[in-house]
């Protein structure tokens, strides 16, 4: 590719159309840390607190044959 394309070699890749990397001991990780920090600055939520997951893991979800009509409105 060299001989067709000129390239530059910028070192280890760290940032990539919005996507972050970093080097681990079991390879590669992809994040968008950044721009998730980007989105919570723009709506002014940068000091809410973290929830845990309002679900248990592995909960199987069925629908309830005898329950009542739910109000739309």
């Amino acid at each position: 590719m060299k001989i067709t394309f000129e390239i530059t070699d910028h070192g280890t890749l760290s940032y990539f159309l919005g996507l972050e990397f970093s080097q681990t001991l079991h390879g590669i990780l992809m994040h968008q840390k950044k721009y998730a920090c980007e989105v919570l600055k723009k709506f002014n939520m940068m000091d809410y607190n973290s929830t845990p997951i309002p679900v248990m893991v592995n909960l199987k979800l069925t629908k309830e044959l005898d329950e009542k009509a739910v109000d739309a409105t």
